[in-house]
């Protein structure tokens, strides 16, 4: 099982991983997912509310669980939207394509060029993606949960944000450790021996983003 297997396992577990990480915001999914549709929103996220663990520390991973619907295309974007100008510091990006429809998803994805970004009060942590009423995604919630102390579920239309009624299952952590994750994902993943990817997964290298999806049989 890969380093990106354990995190996605984990995360539906416990707060803490086995891997030298510190999470911020977790919220695992119910046993009958529910979703918010990106259909007249185009980003879900979770805002950094006063006093939330966040502040003042980079994110290096979002952990987040999603699903399709119909036949989209194109990138799905994860961002930290800052607070003051609602700039973006990029995550990572993947594409929809990949998956397929109407089946709930596990992904981590991680800046392997070590975001140095540290958050401040308000800024929230982003999903990102084009409104769709047919060919679309969404992310899942937990239906009775509520958020975390001092972070809040929100969503955007395009012009204005607002908090959701239920809280995105997203998780975002940091490393234990200092320096960047492309020292530590060189580690995991020498060349002696590279690493496989099960059946169930697939993993994908962009410039600076390594990610690890599993499909959940739900």
């Amino acid at each position: 099982m890969s380093l990106y297997n354990k995190m996605a396992t984990a995360a539906l577990l416990s707060g803490q991983y086995d891997d030298g990480l510190t999470t911020f915001y977790q919220v695992d999914p119910d046993v009958t997912p529910t979703h918010i549709q990106y259909d007249g929103i185009e980003r879900v996220g979770v805002r950094l509310d006063s006093g939330a663990s966040a502040i003042g520390s980079p994110i290096k991973s979002v952990w987040l669980r999603f699903r399709k619907y119909g036949l989209p295309t194109g990138p799905i974007t994860v961002n930290v939207r800052k607070a003051t100008d609602d700039s973006a510091v990029l995550i990572g990006i993947f594409n929809i394509e990949h998956f397929p429809a109407d089946t709930e998803q596990s992904l981590v994805i991680r800046n392997r060029q070590g975001n140095t970004y540290n958050c401040v009060v308000n800024d929230i942590v982003s999903v990102e993606f084009p409104s769709n009423a047919v060919n679309g995604f969404e992310i899942t919630t937990h239906s009775t949960a509520g958020n975390p102390t001092n972070y809040s579920g929100v969503s955007f239309n395009g012009s204005s944000w607002s908090t959701t009624s239920d809280p995105p299952c997203l998780g975002y952590f940091r490393p234990n450790f200092s320096g960047d994750l492309k020292n530590e994902n060189d580690l995991e993943y020498g060349s002696s021996p590279p690493r496989s990817c099960a059946s169930n997964a697939f993993l994908s290298f962009f410039d600076n983003v390594l990610l690890d999806v599993d499909t959940l049989s739900i």
